[in-house]
């Protein structure tokens, strides 16, 4: 909640001071709009989805690393680091897109008790996630700011940059989620295995059955 909020204050602050926010001619009335739904953007797919998954709960985590791309990126161009800094906008593709697939992936993967995913299976869904979110993103960026810009000469090799950065990012967050959900089904397993009490073995007999019977003694 206070990452949240956080980003919120800074894009109240941006909205009334562009200059200060670093967002003057950077799609500010876009993002205005995008990113509060971004924050709540997962509780309402949740709450979506649990019509046929009853069971799917929020994961708190998750919702924190979906929300965190937004905070740094507000608080990257507050400080004005990605004009300052060459190699900032690079790095917060590889790693927000990261972050936030791992929140998406970490929030869907199938719970333990339902049968652990295959290192495949969540490889995929990381790179397909993080593919159609970074073109996305792309696509919006350019749509809001990028065509009326001076970038704009330098826009296809910005965009392929940006866009091998999120994949890389993306497939880097599906190995460590495929870690992460392999420690957890492990741990589930043996919880419930040490607490399931043990089935008798075939051919025995219990105490009940091995008590010596009372003679029944005639009157």
């Amino acid at each position: 909640m206070t990452i949240k909020i956080a980003a919120l204050v800074l894009l109240a602050l941006a909205v009334v001071d562009p200059d200060l926010g670093g967002l003057k001619s950077k799609g500010l009335g876009v993002r205005a709009v995008v990113y509060p739904l971004g924050l709540v953007a997962l509780p309402l797919l949740v709450a979506a989805v649990r019509h046929w998954r009853p069971q799917l709960r929020l994961h708190r985590v998750a919702d924190l690393l979906c929300a965190l791309p937004i905070l740094v990126d507000l608080l990257g161009n507050r400080l004005d680091l990605f004009d300052r800094v060459w190699w900032w906008d690079d790095a917060m593709h590889l790693t927000m897109h990261g972050v936030l697939t791992a929140g998406m992936v970490l929030q869907f993967s199938p719970r333990p008790s339902h049968g652990r995913g295959t290192t495949a299976t969540v490889l995929t869904q990381a790179v397909a996630f993080g593919g159609l979110s970074g073109l996305l993103w792309e696509l919006g960026e350019y749509a809001a700011f990028m065509r009326f810009g001076v970038e704009l000469p330098g826009a296809y090799l910005d965009t392929l940059g940006d866009l091998s950065g999120g994949m890389a990012g993306s497939l880097l967050a599906g190995i460590a989620c495929v870690v992460a959900l392999s420690r957890r089904s492990q741990r589930w397993a043996k919880t419930h295995t040490s607490t399931a009490s043990p089935a008798p073995a075939m051919g025995t007999r219990s105490a009940a059955e091995c008590r010596p019977v009372s003679p029944i003694v005639q009157p």
